[in-house]
């Protein structure tokens, strides 16, 4: 039976779970009442469509839950892996068109920037990079605003060193995309946080995910793409190839 994505939750569906597959690590995490409970760790090799909605079951094996049980996903959207966030979208609308789970999206690299938080001295200025191809970055500048990093611009495709030059300094920088331009941060004055910072925290988005949702700013799956700030290659290929 098709449900309506958009009705009214089954009280009986109160759990919730964060897919964040968008980089190189991924990771599930699930709980009730705003609460991650548990958690588990997605490789690069494991990420994909034949692996998650099986570690999704183990989860709520688990937690002694059916995968009917949840009601509410919340979805790292990007930008990032374009293979990871398609998958993401097609377990998060499985979830809604067959069950009426309610999806929350989150940027990814938000996600990311609330690394910066419990810094010793935290940075009033931060940026998250992650590898675009073609010696570009998907960039994006948050400032600290009480105890979380909010998003002075959308995340964007931009060439890192004219990046790097612009911003005001000081500034903190994180995220995957430091692994092939950290000498080029830290040469335009940037504080490089350590790498250990650089990777989305699945427990983060569904922190992240609990205050959208108690907003209400949840997403209709129909309209359910992924942010991948410039289009994939093959269909710019296509493209080229058809003079479009």
């Amino acid at each position: 039976m098709i449900i309506d994505p958009m009705q009214k939750q089954n009280r009986n569906n109160s759990w919730e779970l964060a897919i964040e597959i968008s980089g190189s690590l991924g990771g599930l995490a699930i709980g009730s009442g705003n609460r991650p409970t548990d958690s588990a760790v997605l490789d690069a090799q494991a990420r994909h469509a034949a692996a998650l909605i099986p570690t999704i079951a183990k989860l709520c094996d688990r937690q002694s839950i059916s995968l009917k049980e949840i009601g509410t996903v919340y979805l790292s959207i990007g930008p990032g892996s374009f293979t990871g966030l398609r998958i993401a979208v097609t377990a998060a609308r499985m979830l809604a068109f067959a069950q009426g789970a309610r999806i929350v999206t989150i940027p990814s690299l938000t996600v990311i920037a609330q690394n910066g938080i419990g810094e010793k001295n935290s940075p009033e200025n931060l940026v998250v990079i992650r590898d675009a191809k073609r010696k570009n970055v998907y960039a994006a500048h948050f400032e600290l605003v009480g105890e979380q990093f909010k998003p002075r611009s959308a995340p964007r495709e931009v060439t890192p060193a004219d990046f790097f030059e612009s911003l005001p300094k000081p500034c903190a920088i994180c995220g995957e995309g430091l692994s092939l331009y950290g000498d080029l941060a830290r040469e335009a004055g940037l504080e490089v946080l350590a790498e250990t910072k650089w990777k989305p925290d699945p427990a983060v988005l569904f922190a992240l995910g609990c205050e959208a949702a108690r907003r209400g700013d949840f997403v209709d799956p129909v309209k359910l793409t992924p942010l991948y700030v410039r289009r994939p290659e093959p269909e710019e290929k296509w493209e080229q190839m058809h003079g479009k």
